[in-house]
This record gives C-alpha cells, structure tokens and sequence, in this order.
C-alpha cells in the first residue's frame, strides 16, 4: 500500500511540473527590448594616410582624387606658402627677368581644379600664377571633409638654386589637426637640370 501512495504520488507531481511546463508565460518583451529605431553605422573619418601622387600628372589627365563622405562635414581653412631661389655668383638674387628656373608648384583648390604655381610663364601655362625669386607666395582658401589636401613639387632650374613649399590644413573647430606636407628641393647638378627626386603626395582631410 505504500508503494502504491508512493507512485501515486510521483505521479502526481509530474503531471504538475508538465503542466507548469507547458504553460506559456507572458513576457513583456516591449520593456525588454524598446525599439531603438535603426542603429546607424559607424563610419571612420579616415586615418590620413599620406599616399604618392604622379609628380608627371598635367591637366590632361587629371581626376580628382578626392572623395564623399556620408556624414557631416568638417570645414578646413588650407593654407600653401612657396618659394624659389635662383642666386648668381655674388650670391645675389637674380632679376626675374633673367631667371632660368622652371620650378612648377601644384595643388587643389576648392574647386577641385589642379592649380599650377610657376616661375616663369610659358604657352603651357599661361593662366599660372607666377612666383618671384626669393619672395614667399602664400595660397589660402576653404575646403570641406574628402577633399584631398595635395602638394606636387617639379620642375628644373640651374645648379644651387632652389625651391620649396608646404601645405596644411586647420578645422575651424580646431578638433582636427591634420599633417602638413612640405618640401625643399636643390638642384646640384651642373648646368640647368632637372629636380633629381620631384615630391609629390596627398591624403584625404577626414
């Protein structure tokens, strides 16, 4: 008899646990998981890595390296200053009448366009605008995030003379402090020759 009891009662108590079991159970899955909406991505304003440009690049084949964010944009103030120098043997400055450099400065502007800063005006470049020996140009104007902040330093002129130039950019809010590209180059061959390694690179302003 009390084994019987005994097997009743296991019995019952599995038919309760299963019964437990079985029965759904109301979750209020709204206070749980409340709708987020659409989580957006999240996307990298880049790393500014500094890439090599075609120092042989004209405007004939250039594309505009330069790319489209899908976010907000920063807004940057670009700021170029270059110069040349072209000494005789007093080690004074040549007029600019009577130099021979052929140094040729390029970069981007804010209207993507490859701009070309030269000494000396030629058919080629008759909308340059023109460098004067020993004296510094200065280039400044606003761009947005994607634009590639682009320097290219060519050209030939004669032994010891000399050019150099520097790009940057600074955001207005002043969060993005973005590396600055410059160059100065010597010509040391004899006679009028050719920059020996010509500068030419770029990145992309995040």
């Amino acid at each position: 008899m009390k084994y019987q009891l005994l097997i009743l009662g296991l019995l019952i108590a599995t038919s309760c646990n299963k019964v437990k079991e079985d029965t759904p159970i109301e979750e209020d899955y709204e206070s749980l998981f409340p709708d987020k909406g659409i989580e957006k991505p999240e996307i990298e304003r880049g790393d500014m890595t500094i890439h090599l440009g075609n120092p042989e690049m004209t405007q004939e084949n250039y594309v505009y390296p330069g790319v489209e964010f899908p976010y907000e944009a920063e807004k940057y103030n670009v700021i170029l200053t270059c110069q040349f120098l072209e000494k005789n043997q007093d080690n004074g400055l040549i007029s600019d009448e009577n130099i021979s450099s052929r140094y040729e400065i390029r970069y981007i502007n804010e209207k993507k366009e490859l701009i070309t800063i030269t000494t000396k005006r030629s058919q080629e470049l008759e909308d340059a605008q023109i460098m004067k020996n020993g004296k510094e140009l200065t280039v400044q104007f606003t761009v947005y995030s994607g634009h590639p902040l682009y320097l290219c330093v060519t050209g030939l002129g004669p032994r010891e003379s000399s050019v150099k130039a520097k790009i940057k950019a600074v955001s207005t809010d002043d969060l993005i402090t973005p590396p600055e590209l410059q160059t100065e180059l010597f010509q040391n061959n004899e006679g009028i020759d050719k920059l020996e390694t010509p500068y030419c690179e770029y990145f992309i302003l995040p």
